[in-house]
């Protein structure tokens, strides 16, 4: 009996070391897990600092290409009214040419009734 009693003790003695071997192991597990558990949390907070800010740019970009956008559109605009806005001044300048080269003709012209018409009341 007593060397069974032996033999059970020193059973139980090497399974209590390999639970208490176990038991030392989880302790440094969960030391680690809750370690890493406060850099979780950090993680969180910081990504969800990057997402606002991310928001934040992709709205700011949104509007910055509207904005682009919009002036791009006016300086087309503006664009299209200066060139029609040419042509009319190379229409009206093209008229006034006409105009002032049969003003010359006609001034010759009258400069010679002038002469004659001189030359008549003397």
């Amino acid at each position: 009996v007593e060397r069974a009693l032996a033999e059970s003790t020193d059973r139980h003695e090497g399974d209590l070391k390999t639970a208490q071997s176990k038991l030392d192991q989880l302790h440094g597990r969960v030391a680690i897990c809750e370690t890493s558990t406060s850099s979780v949390v950090d993680l969180k907070r910081v990504h969800t600092g990057l997402a606002a800010e991310k928001t934040a740019l992709e709205s700011h970009h949104a509007s910055l290409k509207d904005r682009v956008d919009y002036i791009e559109k006016m300086l087309g605009d503006s664009a299209d009214r200066h060139t029609k806005a040419l042509e009319t001044a190379h229409v009206k300048l093209e008229q006034m040419q006409g105009r002032v080269v049969m003003c010359e003709r006609l001034g010759n012209a009258v400069g010679d009734l002038q002469k004659n018409h001189s030359a008549l009341a003397n």
